[in-house]
């Protein structure tokens, strides 16, 4: 939980120190425009909507085990972002799952999360992200951490709108209180995480 605080810390930091710097410099242009003395701070750049992006996972699937039994998995798990650079982002969010096995009580997941992509060429780009779930295992209250690397596919559709398309790995999957050492949550077997998502600007 601390180096999740940690990280949001930074990036909420990296985006004021962003914002204030290109302030200054349109304050700086404006300082040495005979046509603009004295209008002081009026041509300040103010906070870019056009950057800030809404995204994340929606979903959910119904798969079958042996001898025929259903397993339920549902996830909602939104991001709000800001493109610091035209190849740097990073958002935060909450996480909320559901899911559930044979011979396994339903199981609720929250927790929250934050990422950071940079482009590598137009439509590919390397992601990291940190997370912290927490949940009830025996009427007590337990958390795992989750540090996924990887990458992925961006594909530029309508207006703002992007499709996403990523496939990243867990390091922490085997850890000492990772997913793949807990009895309480689900296992899939493997730290690979496959997503698709959804981007959306204003």
């Amino acid at each position: 939980m601390r180096i999740l605080k940690i990280l949001v810390l930074l990036l909420t930091l990296f985006l004021f120190v962003q914002v204030d710097t290109t302030a200054q410099k349109t304050r700086t242009g404006q300082t040495n425009s005979s046509n603009n003395l004295g209008k002081g701070l009026t041509g300040k750049k103010q906070f870019d909507w056009g950057r800030v992006f809404l995204g994340g996972t929606f979903g959910g699937n119904l798969g079958f085990s042996s001898g025929g039994n259903s397993a339920q998995f549902l996830e909602l798990s939104p991001i709000v972002g800001y493109r610091l650079t035209d190849k740097f982002s990073a958002g935060v969010g909450p996480i909320f799952n559901y899911f559930k096995r044979p011979n396994f009580d339903g199981q609720t997941i929250w927790g929250t999360r934050a990422l950071a992509r940079y482009s590598i060429m137009q439509n590919i780009f390397l992601g990291a992200e940190i997370s912290n779930i927490w949940f009830k295992c025996n009427n007590v209250t337990e958390s795992i951490r989750s540090l996924p690397i990887g990458g992925g596919y961006r594909q530029r559709m309508v207006g703002r709108s992007s499709f996403i398309a990523e496939v990243m790995y867990d390091i922490l999957y085997k850890a000492d209180g990772g997913t793949a050492n807990n009895p309480c949550v689900f296992d899939p077997g493997t730290g690979l995480i496959y997503r698709v998502g959804f981007n959306v600007g204003f």
